[in-house]
Formats: C-alpha cells, structure tokens, sequence
C-alpha cells in the first residue's frame, strides 16, 4: 500500500443557483454553519439539482493519488439505516471505488457526515455542515498489520482531537518508521494542538500541509515551544520555525503552505521553495483544491520526484480542480497537470 488515509468521511452536496438561495434556507450568506443531519434533512427540500460528491480531506487527497497510480487506502466511519449503509454510505462507497481505494468504514447508527456547499451570484459561498457519525473513529480500527503496509499515514487534522486515535496511530508509524503525513484542516487545530504536532516531528518524519491562515496559526504557537537560542526579535514566525525545525530536527520535517491563487511553499532541510501561482478567473468551486494538492504532492513525495516537482505538480493540480465540483476531476485532467 502506498497512502493509507484516516479521516472524517463526508457526502460533499453542491448547488449552484442563480439567485440568493441561503437566507430562505435559514443561512447566512458568505458563512460556515454547523448543523444536525435532521436540519440539514429540511434544507436540502429547498435545494435545486444538487451534485453529490464524496468528501472529507482525507478522501479528497487519495482520490487525486488514486488517479496518478498510488494504491490507497481509506479508514473512517459512515452511518447506516436497519444494519445497511444509509443512502449517504452508499453513494461515498461507490464514488471512491470508482478510483479504486480500498475502503475500511465502520458503520455507525447515526447518519453518514455531509456538507452543503451553496454557490450564488455576486461569487457568494455558503457551507452548512453536519458531521454526524464522521468524527467517531475509535482506536480499535487502528490496525498495527494495516498501518505498517502503508509507504506513508495521511491524516486529517481533525482527528488531532481524537487523543486515542492519533496517539494509537503515531505509536505505530513511528514503531514501523513510516513518514506522517497531516492536513492542518483549520486555523484553530493549528492553534490548540501545535504541541501534539512539535511531539510528532521531534519523534518521527512528518509532512504539515496547512493553508495560509493554518500556517501562520501553526508558526506562531510553534515558536513558543523552540529553544531559546532558535528565536529571533522580529523575524517572521513561519521563517524562524519552519526553517530552524528542517535543519536542526533529526526527523527532518517538512512544512508545505498553499497559498491558493499565491502558489505555494515548501521548507524542508536547508531548501525553501515557491511556486508563483497564477490566478484561475472565474473559478467554478474551491472546496476541494487544497486536498488535491496535498494528494499530488504525497504522489510525487513517493515516486521519488524532487520538491520542486512536487509543489509545482500539486500546484497546477489545485488550479485545475477550480473548473469542476468539490474533487470531481477527471483523471486525465489530474495526469495532465501531473506532467513532470
């Protein structure tokens, strides 16, 4: 196996509408909600042809490296209606096989986690989400004779919440020298777990793939826990940890920042590198862009390309996933950009 991923497993449903659609939904425009599957239930009666796409961070990314040839594996849990998959299940199984990830759920009797993406003019975005059963994962379903096959653990940051399950998870990678790979997923993860992330790189080769916010989040808690000697007045939080981490960690860690339409940034070792980015005008949807990249860099990471080739893949990847639905693209769109 080359990617085994752990992570909340969500139903993506998109609508894009040609009028202002959130406020008779009972939403905010431009804003991010949590909500029960029965709330979520009752909205999705006003909602026009919606597209149904699996989802989660985790899944996002092994579908990208599915498609570039890695053999992956996915470990989450989906709801269920009298002992079968809910009809939520059925459609997120179909969907990743289709890429063909072995798939390891546990089902729950609690509806399958979805996320409601509305798009409206004016580029108006608004998200009503119901995690249901998604965040359940138990250590139990953290096998030592799975996770050792795996060439790296990709995992999403969320589960930095789930003490057992992450410790379990570490314990074993670190055992089987496996590298882990983590997507930050939010500013307040980064915020309120960078000492769990600072004892996972100081133990065991890690990979941080955080956005612009989740970086910065991530940079400043860090620089609380170096040395004396590493800091410096004045210097920026993500220049003074990242590159001090890479060149005096034994673990040699890397930190990879997307920084969208700005491209991205590697530090690892003694290197930083950037891409520059280029703008996409009009683009059709974002929610997936940043799990896709994250998959095209762990593809090229295991086939051995350079960090270079890395970013630069992952980054046309991002920009490519822009033109279609949540991780919709197709595979020879995804080889395309993966051309180096």
């Amino acid at each position: 196996m080359d990617i085994l991923g752990i992570g909340n497993i969500l139903l993506d449903i998109f609508c894009f509408s040609d009028e202002e659609c959130a406020l008779p939904l009972g939403l905010h425009p431009n804003s991010t909600s949590h909500v029960t599957p029965e709330r979520l239930n009752e909205m999705l009666l006003g909602v026009q042809n919606p597209l149904y796409i699996a989802g989660g961070s985790v899944p996002n990314s092994l579908k990208a490296a599915g498609m570039l040839g890695m053999d992956c594996q996915c470990i989450g849990c989906t709801g269920m209606d009298e002992a079968e998959d809910d009809q939520w299940a059925r459609i997120i199984r179909q969907d990743l096989s289709s890429t063909g990830i072995a798939l390891s759920f546990e089902k729950r009797n609690r509806p399958t986690g979805r996320c409601l993406v509305l798009y409206m003019p004016g580029q108006m975005k608004t998200i009503a989400c119901a995690p249901g059963c998604a965040p359940t994962l138990r250590p139990e379903q953290i096998q030592p004779e799975t996770v050792s096959r795996a060439r790296v653990v990709h995992i999403d940051g969320h589960l930095l919440r789930n003490k057992d399950v992450i410790d379990k998870t570490v314990n074993i990678c670190r055992a089987c020298s496996i590298p882990v790979s983590i997507d930050l997923c939010a500013p307040s993860i980064a915020h309120c777990h960078a000492s769990e992330i600072m004892e996972i790189i100081r133990h065991q080769r890690c990979i941080i793939f955080a956005n612009t916010d989740e970086s910065r989040a991530l940079a400043v808690r860090l620089a609380e826990l170096l040395p004396a000697p590493a800091k410096q007045q004045g210097t920026d939080p993500e220049e003074l940890v990242y590159a001090w981490l890479a060149v005096h960690s034994e673990t040699a860690p890397v930190f990879v920042r997307k920084q969208g339409p700005e491209g991205a940034t590697v530090w690892s070792g003694s290197q930083r590198i950037t891409t520059q980015g280029e703008p996409v005008s009009d683009p059709l949807d974002d929610t997936a862009a940043g799990d896709i990249f994250a998959g095209v860099w762990l593809s090229g990471f295991l086939d051995g390309k350079t960090e270079r080739e890395c970013i630069e893949n992952a980054d046309r990847a991002a920009r490519a996933t822009l033109s279609v639905p949540g991780s919709r693209i197709e595979s020879e769109l995804l080889r395309n950009a993966n051309h180096t």
